[in-house]
């Protein structure tokens, strides 16, 4: 009976022993599976669509042996898998191991920063002045003041008219200098003429 009662011990122990012990993830197998996380790639393209900017953002080269959560948690584990975003941000991509024996271990990370957009590139002001700053599609800070882009492009423009202007101003100057210098000259070349 205890022969028994041993023997079923030692079956019993033979079985579950494969599910409570676990492989032991080596150094080679990480450095593999690093190669492998580092052959992702993150891109984005984006479309306006009524003054809102859309960026749509690829991951690729996802393989069975990896999976990738973003910022926000979401888990991407797909070759290829896409995901919109409305506005600008700054997200990092985390890499981790899908492998039985490496299940979970953080690989590598890749960031990804999305440029906002000027919604005030769109007015009327900024219609063929894309070289001034304010007008400019893509913004630095994301804040920008409507009312503001107006005045600085009302103002660079009254200060265009005024170096125009100040440009013509100086032609005439240069001319009229000239006719008072021709006109002194011969005033006092007849004077030298008469004293003769």
């Amino acid at each position: 009976m205890k022969r028994i009662r041993y023997l079923m011990f030692v079956m019993l122990c033979a079985f579950l022993s494969p599910l409570v012990t676990k492989a032991q993830c080596t150094d080679q197998r990480m450095a593999e599976l690093n190669k492998i996380a580092s052959n992702v790639q993150v891109s984005y393209n984006y479309e306006l669509t009524n003054d809102n900017m859309i960026y749509h953002v690829e991951l690729s080269n996802i393989t069975d042996d990896i999976y990738v959560v973003d910022d926000e948690g979401t888990i991407f584990s797909t070759s290829l898998y896409n995901k919109d975003y409305g506005d600008a941000l700054e997200e990092v991509y985390t890499i981790y191991s899908n492998d039985a024996n490496c299940y979970g271990e953080k690989l590598i990370s890749r960031n990804l920063k999305l440029p906002y957009f000027n919604i005030y590139s769109q007015l009327e002001e900024c219609k063929g002045k894309l070289e001034r700053p304010e007008c400019q599609i893509w913004s630095q800070s994301g804040v920008n003041d409507g009312e503001q882009i107006i005045s600085e492009t009302s103002k660079q423009e009254s200060v265009n008219k005024l170096s125009d202007g100040g440009s013509n101003l100086s032609i005439i100057f240069v001319f009229v200098f000239i006719f008072v210098a021709l006109l002194l000259f011969t005033i006092i070349f007849m004077k030298k003429i008469k004293k003769k």
